[in-house]
Order: C-alpha cells, then sequence, then structure tokens
C-alpha cells in the first residue's frame, strides 16, 4: 500500500473520530500526526511540523495577548465601547460585531482578527448580566471572519494563491476588489443565515439558556458584577495590552514587506504581555486553550501529511475521473471547488488551494474554456469552509470558548458552507463567463 493510500484510510479514521468524539478532539488530531508517522506515511519532521507552524505560533500568541486585554480589563472597556455604540440587544449588538470583523478580516489576517476580537466578545458576554451566551455569539464572530477574508485579495491566501498561479501562466490578474463580488454577496448572505436560520438552529442545539463553557466561567468568574463595586484597575496595564495589540496589529499589516513572519509577530506580542505583568506566568499557563492549540497543530501536521504523501491529490484525480469524458466547462468548475471545499474540512485551505489551482488550471486549458472561473471558484470555496473546528483557524480558535462539539459545526457551520458553496458556483461563470 503507497504512502499516499494509507494517508486517506488514516483520514477516514480520523473523520470517524472527529464526528463521533469517541476520543477528546486534541488526542484526535495529535493522534493523526503519530500514525502518519508510524505507518511512514511521512517523515516525523512533516507529521509533527504543525505544532511549530506559523499559523499555531500566531493562534498561540494571540491567546495570550487576548487573555491580558482580558485580564487588564480592555477588552471589557472596549466590550462596554461597543455596547454603548451598538445597545445591548444581541441582535444589534451582534450585526455590529459581525460587520466589523468582515472589515478587518477583509485587510487582516482573518486569524489574527478572530484572535482579537474573541476577548472583546468574551468581555461584553461576561458584562451581560446573562443576556448574551457565547453558544449563540462565537460561531457567527468566526464565520464571519472567514466570509470577510474573501472581500480582497489579501484576505485570505487561496485568493493570493490562485493568482500567483494564473499570473505564471501569463493569464490576467484579478483586481484587488474584484473577490468580493462573490465575498460581499456572501458575507450579507451570512448576516441573513445567522438571525433566521441559524439562530433557529442554534436554539435548538442548546435550547435557550445553555450552560457556559469553562473557558467563559472563568472570564465570567472575573468580571465585575452588575450592582458590585468595580475593582479599580491598573490603567497603565490596561494602555501596556492595548498597546501590545496594536503593535501586533501593525506588524500583521507590514507583513507583507517579510519583515517578521505572523506568529512570530503574535510571540514577541505574548511575551511582552508577560514581561510587563499584564499576565502572570501561571496566569498564562492556566488559562491557555490548549485544546485550541493541539487541534490546530495536529490538524496541519496531518494535512502536511496528506499533501506531501499525494493523498489529496490522489482523492482529487478519483473525483475528477468519476466524471471522464461527461465532464463540461460547468461541471469542471463545480467539481474543483467542491473537492476543495471538501478537502479544505480536514487540512489546510492554503495546501487544498496549492494543490488543486494547477489542476483547475490544466483541465481548463484542456477543454479550451477560461480558466478564470475555475480559480475563482476554487479560491472562494477552499476560502469558505466552515464545517468543522480544523476547517480554518478561526473556526477552531472560537472552538474552546464557544464550548462546541464537533458535531455542531456540521449542523450550523456545514449548512452555510453549502449555501455558500452554491453561491459560488451560481455567482462565478455570471461575472467570469467560460
Amino acid at each position: 500500500m503507497t504512502p499516499a493510500q494509507t494517508s486517506l484510510i488514516i483520514l477516514v479514521v480520523v473523520m470517524v473520530c472527529y464526528i463521533t468524539e469517541i476520543v477528546p478532539l486534541a488526542v484526535t488530531a495529535i493522534g493523526s500526526c503519530a500514525a502518519a508517522v508510524f505507518f511512514k506515511v511521512v517523515p516525523a519532521s512533516t507529521a509533527w511540523s504543525g505544532l511549530s507552524s506559523d499559523t499555531n505560533l500566531l493562534i498561540a500568541g494571540m491567546i495570550v495577548v487576548g487573555l491580558a486585554m482580558f485580564e487588564t480589563g480592555l477588552a471589557e472597556k472596549i466590550g462596554k465601547t461597543i455596547v454603548s455604540v451598538a445597545g445591548t440587544g444581541e441582535v444589534k449588538l451582534m450585526v455590529a460585531i459581525m460587520l466589523v470583523t468582515m472589515a478587518l478580516s477583509g485587510f487582516l489576517n482573518n486569524t489574527a482578527t478572530t484572535a482579537m476580537m474573541v476577548p472583546v466578545l468574551a468581555g461584553i458576554i461576561a458584562t451581560s448580566g446573562g443576556k448574551i451566551h457565547e453558544k449563540f455569539v462565537m460561531m457567527p464572530l468566526a464565520l464571519s471572519a472567514v466570509t470577510g477574508g474573501m472581500l480582497t485579495l489579501v484576505g485570505s491566501t487561496p485568493t493570493v494563491i490562485v493568482q500567483g498561479v494564473h499570473t505564471a501562466a501569463g493569464l490576467p490578474a484579478f483586481g484587488f476588489f474584484e473577490f468580493a463580488l462573490v465575498g460581499a454577496p456572501i458575507c450579507v448572505g451570512l448576516l441573513i443565515y445567522n438571525f433566521t436560520i441559524g439562530r433557529w438552529l442554534a436554539v435548538k442545539m442548546y435550547g435557550p439558556n445553555p450552560e457556559h463553557s469553562d473557558y467563559m466561567n472563568n472570564m465570567v468568574a472575573n468580571a465585575a458584577k452588575p450592582g458590585e463595586e468595580v475593582v479599580e484597575r491598573d490603567k497603565t496595564k490596561m494602555a501596556i495590552s492595548g498597546l501590545i495589540l496594536a503593535g501586533c496589529v501593525s506588524g500583521f499589516i507590514l507583513t507583507n514587506t517579510k519583515v517578521l513572519p505572523l506568529g512570530t509577530i503574535a510571540m514577541i506580542g505574548a511575551l511582552t504581555c508577560v514581561v510587563t505583568g499584564c499576565i502572570s506566568e501561571k496566569s498564562t499557563y492556566r488559562q491557555m486553550d490548549w485544546t485550541t492549540v493541539l487541534v490546530l497543530g495536529g490538524s496541519i501536521g496531518f494535512a502536511a501529511a496528506l499533501d506531501k504523501s499525494g493523498g489529496g491529490k490522489l482523492l482529487a484525480d478519483a473525483v475528477i475521473n468519476f466524471f471522464g469524458d461527461a465532464i463540461t466547462p460547468f461541471i469542471l468548475m463545480a467539481a474543483i471547488a467542491f473537492i476543495g471545499m471538501f478537502l479544505t474540512q480536514f487540512m489546510s485551505n492554503t495546501a487544498a488551494t496549492a494543490m488543486l489551482a494547477p489542476i483547475g488550471l490544466a483541465l481548463a486549458q484542456g477543454l479550451g474554456v477560461n480558466p478564470l472561473p475555475v480559480g475563482m471558484a476554487l479560491c472562494c470555496a477552499t476560502a469558505a469552509s466552515f464545517a468543522t473546528p480544523v476547517a480554518t483557524p478561526p473556526m477552531t480558535l472560537v472552538l474552546g470558548p464557544g464550548g462546541y462539539k464537533f458535531f455542531d459545526y456540521i449542523k450550523w457551520g456545514g449548512l452555510y458552507n453549502i449555501i455558500s458553496y452554491l453561491m459560488v458556483i451560481a455567482l462565478v461563470p455570471i461575472f467570469w463567463p467560460f
């Protein structure tokens, strides 16, 4: 049996474990890496690369920065400012939060945006007196970050990869805001979905008064209760944590100059938080969301194994060959986009897009049709993936704070994933004809 075939067998087992949660998600993620090494799918250096990957360092670092924002009281203060503008109603508040997150994700890394907004939203929840619950708002936050990344060329990695593949082949480049022709309708659709079908699903899944997650129990315990005397915060540390966040965001914006990787910037921010006393070392260890870090690190490592072993390409080839001579330009576009969307639920959208973009380009040229709609559909489908907690880092980042289970993502995010996929294959041919 080839390494590619073995990797697909491991993928099936991993999918079953994720869906059934017969073992904790973090154990499944780390176990997939161990299996890839044990069965000689890839070397250990590849399988375990996710734990030290730039994305995982970015997540871990920004979690610490977020905890420091909460510990100093800055997150609570920002939350109160947003509440003062948007009001205390959950709908108005969430519309404001989602719009701000979408706008930021269009220009910043959507992972960093989510990591920055989670403690702000947690601060609002902790001081809402039970009016707002994390189960109903953390998932929409992550979905907003993912869909907001589809608004511009730099909003998500898949758009940049497809742009590079096309320009290298001598094809015209997409405009900076051209992706918004598809991304903006998906963002608007998310707002409608969240307050209609999504809200109905959430109430049906959790009930009107669900229990708090462990993450939020810690936040609520540390927040001032209505009527209680508010503990005077150290304004100096509050200001320092704000400057650290601003420094991280500035670094994320300047990352295109390749000064430092995003993960390194976030880790410098985390270290600065500890060194300046914005959060203690013990508090950092105690409050760190280890589930998120391990799930993300493990999934990135296994995604690399799936990519390097050829398992992802084997699966893509099998699906495309299934259509045979009956393939048409629309079927090609829809098939490439669907494969990308499916693979991204369990592997990096960067790897999935990098693998499928040249295949889509070659097949489109072989059929004698315009490759632009195929490439656009692919990058939109892989960018908008949110049916599992490992689909994209923003979805992983709300796993702990929201207290979600794997099936919650399939029900809530998976349905809109299907809707967004249908929107992609319907809209793309309109703006980029074959």
